[in-house]
């Protein structure tokens, strides 16, 4: 079994009162809509990323820029899902807590 690679240089452990820190990869498909659309409701911040903007639009609308933050990129293209990850953990200043596939259909190798 190999070790859990340690998170991106640059960012800092996740503060007591911060909340935990989610990408929604896919977030323009319907499971991924309604999972970044809960989580944001219960409070967490939320990345979210798909390659249909207008879709990720849909997805943020009524939230903070300080909770939320959309990216286009093609999960199927692990050079963009590797900038995605960096974009994600430089916007907040921390790891990403947790990733969700908002469809299965797909996938790349991080």
């Amino acid at each position: 079994m190999s070790p859990i690679a340690p998170a991106s240089a640059g960012t800092r452990p996740l503060p007591a009162d911060q909340p935990k820190l989610f990408l929604v990869m896919d977030a323009g498909s319907d499971s991924g809509y309604f999972a970044a659309r809960a989580l944001l409701a219960a409070g967490y911040c939320v990345a979210v990323s798909g390659r249909n903007v207008s879709q990720l639009t849909r997805v943020v609308h009524g939230y903070s820029a300080s909770r939320v933050f959309a990216v286009a990129a093609d999960s199927t293209d692990q050079a963009q899902v590797m900038k995605l990850i960096s974009s994600v953990e430089r916007r907040f200043g921390r790891a990403i807590s947790s990733v969700i596939r908002g469809s299965s259909y797909n996938h790349t190798t991080i």
